[in-house]
């Protein structure tokens, strides 16, 4: 199975089922061995340079990760983004560090290394740790947008295959246990791009 097959057929189920359906029918097909650290690497090397620019060009790179975008249609109901892990802990920055949610679930599968989850619960005045995993090669994470974590540890050169839902708010939040339960609300691009639009600065 290619990353194309398997986006392609997953945006399919996505169109009939509901999001739980779709996240349990993805960690299935994501624990197929044929989806490796090797397999991943191999179609990268098949790339033409306008499939790999193109690539480039919907790609993030943060403090603590680079997110290679893998679907060639930005604009599918589903996302799939490979993690690429930069040295940990983060020297700037703690983005996947900090204590955080998503916009929308994910479901990943880590390809090689590994790290420390810690999963945390959100009072009303306060952000407690709740509980703690390890997960190494193979192993499936499945985070909805109301789970909150964080990641702790990351061994070197750790890569994850990481499958994005359709988003379920516009918004992500970090919190900020040293201050309760506050948080800062971070907006997706489309409504930053929006609150561009909207001022009148004449």
């Amino acid at each position: 199975m290619t990353l194309v097959d398997f986006i392609s057929d997953l945006n399919e189920v996505s169109e009939s089922q509901s999001l739980a359906d779709v996240v349990a029918v993805a960690a299935d097909r994501l624990s197929a061995e044929e989806i490796s650290h090797e397999s991943v690497v191999d179609e990268l090397r098949r790339m033409t340079e306008d499939e790999r620019q193109g690539m480039l060009c919907r790609s993030v790179d943060t403090t603590t990760h680079l997110k290679l975008s893998l679907d060639q249609n930005a604009h599918r109901a589903l996302r799939l983004w490979l993690h690429v892990y930069k040295g940990w802990p983060p020297s700037e920055g703690r983005f996947a560090a900090s204590i955080h949610d998503h916009r929308y679930a994910f479901v990943s599968k880590i390809l090689r290394g590994g790290y420390v989850e810690q999963r945390w619960t959100i009072e009303s005045d306060r952000v407690s740790p709740l509980r703690s995993a390890k997960r190494g090669v193979n192993s499936l994470n499945i985070v909805r947008a109301a789970d909150v974590h964080s990641l702790v540890s990351v061994e070197p050169r750790t890569v994850s295959l990481v499958l994005q839902l359709p988003a379920e708010r516009s918004f992500s939040r970090v919190y900020h246990p040293d201050r309760g339960a506050a948080f800062t609300s971070i907006p997706d691009l489309e409504a930053q791009y929006a609150d561009f639009l909207a001022k009148d600065d004449r």
